[in-house]
């Protein structure tokens, strides 16, 4: 059998890595990442309890409480403050990844008497250590980076990537949302997530048809296979083999060649994006001086395009992003002016 009957390359950012054990290799991980330090899982794979509250996605469409059209910036921020602390906790500080961040995988409650929130992840079956991230499972590509679309494989700054969008949504940027949803890309008459998703299939329906090749290849070679030296009908069979080898693996070569080009637009495209944040949120007449306001809102744009930085090396850790949401959250409590009686941050 020729050498190309080795097993699929996956493709990494820096290069190609190589070798039959590719797919049963965990990925490196760079010395600035930490190491796991818990083999036990965060939580057990579970349903959602009904004491952690409506998930995220419910909020933000507006079907739980006031939803986030009627959020003052104040609480959005506490919100932001309860995601990170919740991630930190469940999994950050234990050397893991969730793999699977999404607005739906975020059960969010408000104490009904300090008006303080509290959120839980949830699907945790997807959850790995760092070390061993690399696996397929069904995800939503919008909510992660380029990196992991090219190789499936999740490090700790892939997720504050994640955490970046979701934040992004809670604070009421759209763009990223609209741009995986728009219609006629690249070519096609479907949204990018259908694109990437129905071309990653074709990658691993080409990747097991490659696998069954092999094995069927293995079962009639002859050990120490000479071409010519076995009979004529294992000839005829490991030749007929061979071709659909080829074929299939041209295949494979044009799909990942696509997603490549795909990816590689697209990236461009979305980094390009103004990433705009509003103006103004609701709330009690004169909550935030409008000077106050602005300022709070453009460090909170920059903090988002860092997180989402085509770079990996660019976005900052999770203790950094605390730190600055921490110092946000305490600016605009401080600039707020509250009727007499009020209480910050609740929203009953």
């Amino acid at each position: 059998m020729p050498n190309s009957l080795s097993r699929w390359r996956l493709r990494f950012l820096d290069g190609l890595s190589t070798g039959p054990e590719i797919n049963n290799r965990p990925p490196v991980l760079p010395p600035k990442y930490p190491v796991a330090t818990s083999k036990k899982r965060p939580l057990e794979a579970r349903e959602r309890q009904p004491d952690l509250g409506p998930d995220l996605f419910t909020w933000l469409e507006g079907e739980a409480y006031d939803g986030l059209a009627k959020w003052t910036l104040v609480e959005r921020l506490a919100v932001i403050s309860a995601l990170l602390t919740a991630y930190d906790e469940q999994f950050a500080r234990h050397g893991w990844v969730h793999r699977n961040l999404q607005p739906e995988h975020v059960c969010l409650q408000q104490d009904p008497v300090t008006g303080q929130f509290t959120a839980r992840f949830i699907a945790l079956e997807t959850a790995a250590l760092c070390a061993t991230a690399g696996a397929n499972h069904q995800f939503s590509p919008q909510y992660q980076p380029f990196e992991v679309l090219k190789t499936h494989c999740w490090y700790p700054q892939s997720e504050i990537y994640s955490l970046g969008v979701i934040m992004g949504c809670i604070l009421g940027n759209v763009q990223v949302q609209a741009f995986w949803t728009e219609l006629s890309c690249h070519g096609h008459t479907q949204s990018r997530e259908q694109c990437y998703m129905e071309n990653w299939k074709a990658l691993e329906g080409y990747q097991q048809q490659k696998d069954s090749l092999e094995e069927e290849w293995c079962a009639i070679c002859p050990p120490d296979y000479q071409r010519g030296e076995a009979d004529m009908d294992t000839e005829f069979q490991l030749d007929d083999l061979q071709l659909q080898f080829q074929q299939v693996d041209q295949a494979l070569v044009s799909a990942e060649m696509k997603q490549d080009d795909m990816l590689n637009t697209w990236c461009m495209q979305l980094f390009r994006l103004p990433f705009l944040l509003p103006a103004q949120y609701p709330g009690p007449d004169h909550e935030i001086p409008q000077a106050a306001m602005s300022e709070i809102i453009g460090e909170l744009a920059q903090l988002l395009e860092t997180m989402m930085h085509i770079d990996v090396d660019q976005r900052p850790s999770l203790n950094e992003i605390r730190q600055k949401m921490t110092s946000l959250y305490e600016v605009a409590v401080a600039v707020l002016v509250q009727p007499e009686g009020s209480s910050v941050g609740s929203r009953r």
